[in-house]
């Protein structure tokens, strides 16, 4: 319910337009499975013990999500990124919106596996990744060659990762590199460590002609 509010509310604040992008940028789900450990290191998890719960309010969650964005722009692309917490619930997940909006054909969900994803809105480049794999400095060499059509067009380059949990911004090789918080509360493992970080889920606005010109940021 929290973050369904403040899904709502952010959809109210931006502007009505032509497109929205609805980005998951990774650790959807706390855990990949039932054992409610990280796939790779095997850290303890705070996670519901019914696992079909949790992949059930999660597909909800984005259901109403999406469903709330069609109620105000012309079309709706959604875009699932893997995490290094969820790899393998991420892709049920864009393949349960896919299934669900079928007959819709104002939603678009890219279920493809590259865990690097870009979009061009007129002079707006932007990539979105979850974060472990590259540094916030690698990006934008990576988006000069995985994208090199669209770089030279475009005036306003935007990187855009998660999983740190906290704000971090860079500005290097002309491209903005910005770090979201997480939107969850603390498990016991991070409670317990030093990490102060705030949660937050953030909406920013692009014009084809400008690139970005405003963003809300909503803070749980």
């Amino acid at each position: 319910e929290e973050y369904a509010q403040a899904h709502e509310a952010l959809v109210d604040a931006a502007p009505a337009s032509e497109t929205a992008l609805f980005v998951g940028m990774g650790d959807t789900f706390h855990s990949d499975n039932q054992t409610n450990r990280t796939p790779n290191s095997g850290h303890q998890l705070d996670v519901d013990g019914r696992y079909p719960k949790v992949l059930e309010a999660g597909a909800w969650l984005y259901i109403h999500a999406v469903l709330r964005l069609l109620g105000k722009h012309q079309r709706v692309v959604v875009k699932i990124l893997p995490g290094n917490h969820d790899p393998h619930p991420s892709v049920a997940l864009g393949i349960m919106l896919k299934l669900y909006f079928h007959n819709e054909p104002r939603v678009e969900v890219d279920v493809t596996p590259p865990a690097r994803w870009y979009w061009r809105h007129g002079v707006a480049l932007l990539g979105f990744t979850h974060g472990d794999r590259v540094k916030q400095a690698e990006l934008p060499m990576l988006m000069a060659n995985e994208r090199a059509d669209d770089w030279a067009p475009t005036t306003c380059r935007r990187f855009y990762t998660g999983h740190l949990h906290h704000k971090r911004v860079i500005e290097h090789g002309g491209v903005v590199c910005e770090q979201f918080r997480a939107p969850v509360p603390k498990d016991a493992y991070h409670a317990a460590g030093p990490w102060m970080a705030g949660r937050s889920l953030s909406c920013i606005n692009f014009s084809r002609a400008r690139g970005e010109i405003g963003r809300t940021e909503w803070t749980l």
